[in-house]
This record gives C-alpha cells, sequence and structure tokens, in this order.
C-alpha cells in the first residue's frame, strides 16, 4: 500500500491569492474609468461637431439672405423695400439695430422656396431676413451722387428654436454688407 502524503497549503499561497485578487480590482477599476472618460470624449467630440455644423448652417442662410437682398435692392427698380439709415449725427439707431424691426414685418424674410429646396437634405424652420437701409454718398460737399445700400442679413441653423420665455437653441449668424451702387 502506498501513502500519500498531504501537506497543508502554505502561507505564501494564500498570499499570492489575495495580492492577485487586489490587482485584478484595482485593474479593473482603471479600466472602467478609462472606459468612462472614452465614453465622455466622444459624447463631447460628437456635440462639438453638431454646434459646428449647425453655425455653419446658420453662416450659410445669412449669407443666401445677403446676397439675395443684395439682388434685390440693385435691382431696376428694386424689388424690395429700401428703408433709409439715420443719418449719422443724430440719436436714432439704425433700423438694423432695433429688434423690434425683425418681428414687427419691417425686415424682409425669404421665401420658403429660396431657402428650402426639394433637393436639399436641410430643412430651415426659421427663414433667414434681411434688411437693406439706404445711405447716400457725397462725390462733392453738398451734392448727393451715389447710392449706397447697407444690407443687414440674419440667418438661423435649422434646429433653430426661441420660445415665448427668451430660451434659444440652434445658431443664429448676422452679416452685414455695404454696396455702392451707380445706376
Amino acid at each position: 500500500m502506498m501513502m500519500y502524503r498531504t501537506t497543508a497549503p502554505s502561507m505564501h499561497a494564500f498570499q499570492q491569492r489575495g495580492i492577485a485578487l487586489a490587482v485584478s480590482l484595482i485593474l479593473l477599476a482603471v479600466i472602467g474609468l478609462g472606459s468612462v472618460a472614452a465614453i465622455k470624449s466622444g459624447i463631447f467630440g460628437g456635440l462639438i461637431a453638431n454646434n459646428l455644423r449647425s453655425n455653419q448652417l446658420a453662416v450659410q442662410a445669412a449669407e443666401l439672405a445677403l446676397r439675395y437682398c443684395e439682388r434685390q435692392a440693385m435691382a431696376d427698380p428694386p424689388a424690395i423695400v429700401l428703408q433709409p439709415l439715420p443719418l449719422i449725427n443724430t440719436d436714432q439707431p439704425a433700423l438694423w439695430a432695433n429688434i423690434n424691426t425683425w418681428t414687427d414685418g419691417t425686415a424682409f424674410t425669404l421665401p420658403d422656396a429660396a431657402i428650402n429646396s426639394p433637393q436639399a437634405n436641410v430643412r430651415y424652420l426659421q427663414a433667414p431676413q434681411c434688411l437693406v437701409e439706404t445711405m447716400e454718398l457725397r462725390a462733392a460737399a453738398g451734392a448727393f451722387d451715389e447710392a449706397a445700400f447697407q444690407i443687414t442679413a440674419r440667418g438661423f441653423s435649422p434646429d433653430y428654436r426661441a420660445d415665448a420665455d427668451g430660451a434659444v437653441t440652434g445658431s443664429e449668424v448676422w452679416l452685414q454688407s455695404t454696396i455702392r451702387y451707380t445706376p
């Protein structure tokens, strides 16, 4: 008969198992925190990209309104209402600087067909607007020789929303040009 000798596990083996468990838990926690940081970074990057896209679409809408109104102002006769620009040394502000001008019907709102095409992937819910103010340029003292237009346009991103409380989401971009025009 053969006898087997059994020995009790050594204290050294128990210590190794305990250290391995502690190291495993620490590594698991580090990997978990790294994963959370990577997810947050990805979400943040997506938000930044979406905001840049929203702003760029608002710039494009404002640019469209600016060019549209420039063409309308230089038509013979003008195909848009021309507003007089106040003289420089008066207390009267320019119309474009008054927010009520943009909501009371004074500003021109581009027609839906000019901004939303059936082929486009983007639909603007808020159409861009423009305002044409006339200026007169003097070549000689006391004589008005040329006309000029100050055109202000504002465009909105497709996700633009403004509620009654004044909370705004999306992008709004304002552009302005001055055109010297001799018919």
